[in-house]
C-alpha cells in the first residue's frame, strides 16, 4: 500500500525498524559470541545499516510532507542498496549479496517505500543489477548459480512485485475515492448539504489553532430561525424543509471570504464560523446575512412578526491566544442567540469573549421598523 500512498509513514517506519532490528540483532549476535568469524571492521556493515535507518526514520517521523517522505524513502533505498553491495565487496565472508538476501531487499523496497509505482520501478532495476553485480564478484556460497540465472531470477522477482503494485494501485485508488465519498457524507447536512454539526466542530478546531498561532481574532455567528415551530405545526414538515433548504442557499451566498464556513447544528440553527475575523467585521457579516435574508423573502404566514422568515443573530469574537477554548465561543453565541429571542425575536446580540457588554443602549429602529440591538450598539 505504501508504495501507492506516498504519504503512508507507519509502514515505511516499520520497515525501518525491522532493518534496525535485523542489524542489531546481527551486532547482538557478534557480542556474545555466535558469529566467531565477524571480528573489528567486518562488522560496519549493521552499524551503517542501523545508521540509515536511524536517520531516514528521523526525517519522516518529523515531516508531514509527502515530497520530503517520498525522497527520504529514495536516498534510503539508495543507500541501503549501497551498503548491501560495499559488504559483499569488502566482507565476503558474511555472504551479503547471496541470491536469498537479494530477492529479500527486492521484497522489502517493494512493500516498504513509499514511493509512486513510476518512481519505485526504475529504483528497483537499478537496484536489482547492483546487487547482481555484487553477487557476480562473491556469489557468496552459491557458485553453482550462474549470472544468467541469478538475473533470471531477479527480474521475475520484480516482475511478480510490480504486476501486484500494479493492480495494488488500482485497488487502493478505488477504496480512497470510495472513502472520500463516505468522508464527503458524514460531514455533510442531508437536507441542505452544507456542513454539519461534526464538520463544524473540526473546523472550529482546525481554525482555532491556527488563529491561536497567527494572534488572530475567531467570531462566530449562530443564527435561529424565529417561530419556526409555527410554520412546522401550520404547514408542515416538507414546508419547513423547504424553507430550511432555502434559507441555507441564501446564507451560504452571504459568505465572501475563503475559509467562512457555514453549518446546520441544529433543526433550525445555523452557524456561521468567521476565523480571523474581528468584532467589527463580524458586525459587518451579521449586517449582509440579514439583508440577504429580507431580501429573500422565504415566506413564513405563520410568523407573529411579519408575513417572510426572521432570524435571532448572536456574535461571538474571541482571541485564541488569550487562553479561550473553543467551545466557550460557542456557548457565548448560543447565550446571545437566546438573549436576543427573550428581548422578542428578529435581533441581533453581540459580545466578545473576556470583555464585558457596556450598558444597552435605548432601542433603535432599522427601516422596517424593527428594533435591532447588538450588544450595546444598534446594527442599522
Amino acid at each position: 500500500m505504501a508504495t501507492i500512498l506516498p504519504d503512508n509513514r507507519w509502514r515505511f517506519l516499520l520497515v525501518l525498524g525491522l532493518t534496525a532490528a535485523l542489524a542489531g540483532g546481527g551486532v547482538l549476535a557478534h557480542q556474545i559470541g555466535l558469529y566467531s568469524d565477524v571480528i573489528g571492521f567486518q562488522l560496519w556493515p549493521a552499524y551503517v545499516q542501523l545508521a540509515i535507518s536511524a536517520v531516514a526514520a528521523g526525517l519522516v517521523w518529523r515531516s508531514t510532507r509527502v515530497r520530503t517522505i517520498e525522497i527520504t524513502a529514495i536516498g534510503f533505498a539508495i543507500a541501503y542498496i549501497a551498503a548491501r553491495c560495499l559488504a559483499s565487496v569488502f566482507q565476503p565472508v558474511l555472504q551479503d549479496s547471496s541470491a536469498a538476501a537479494i530477492f529479500g531487499t527486492i521484497v522489502l523496497l517493494y512493500l516498504g517505500l513509499p514511493i509512486r509505482p513510476t518512481v519505485l520501478l526504475p529504483v528497483m532495476v537499478i537496484g536489482s543489477v547492483a546487487m547482481v553485480l555484487a553477487w557476480l564478484r562473491q556469489p557468496g556460497g552459491l557458485e553453482n548459480i550462474t549470472f544468467a540465472q541469478m538475473a533470471e531470477w531477479c527480474a521475475a522477482v520484480n516482475f511478480v512485485l510490480a504486476t501486484n503494485v500494479r493492480m495494488l494501485r488500482f485497488s487502493v485508488r478505488r477504496q480512497w475515492a470510495q472513502s472520500a465519498v463516505l468522508r464527503r457524507m458524514a460531514a455533510l447536512d442531508g437536507l441542505t448539504g452544507i456542513a454539519n454539526r461534526r464538520a463544524y466542530e473540526t473546523a472550529l478546531q482546525r481554525e482555532w489553532l491556527r488563529c491561536q498561532a497567527l494572534s488572530a481574532p475567531v467570531s462566530l455567528l449562530t443564527l435561529d430561525i424565529d417561530f419556526f415551530k409555527l410554520l412546522n405545526d401550520s404547514l408542515g414538515y416538507k414546508a419547513g424543509d423547504a424553507c430550511l433548504r432555502e434559507l441555507a442557499i441564501v446564507l451560504e451566498a452571504a459568505l465572501d471570504r475563503p475559509g467562512q464556513m457555514l453549518a446546520r447544528t441544529g433543526g433550525d440553527e445555523f452557524v456561521v464560523l468567521l476565523p480571523e475575523t474581528s468584532e467589527t467585521e463580524a458586525r459587518s457579516v451579521a449586517r449582509r446575512v440579514i439583508g440577504r435574508l429580507e431580501q429573500a423573502g422565504i415566506a413564513h404566514p405563520c410568523s407573529p412578526l411579519g408575513a417572510y422568515v426572521t432570524a435571532s443573530v448572536g456574535i461571538a469574537t474571541a482571541h485564541p491566544a488569550e487562553g479561550f477554548a473553543g467551545w466557550e465561543l460557542t456557548a457565548l453565541a448560543d447565550r446571545l442567540v437566546y438573549a436576543a429571542k427573550r428581548e422578542g425575536r428578529n435581533r441581533t446580540r453581540q459580545e466578545s469573549l473576556g470583555v464585558a457588554p457596556p450598558p444597552a443602549p435605548a432601542g433603535r429602529l432599522d427601516a422596517a421598523g424593527r428594533a435591532i440591538s447588538v450588544g450595546s450598539a444598534a446594527i442599522g
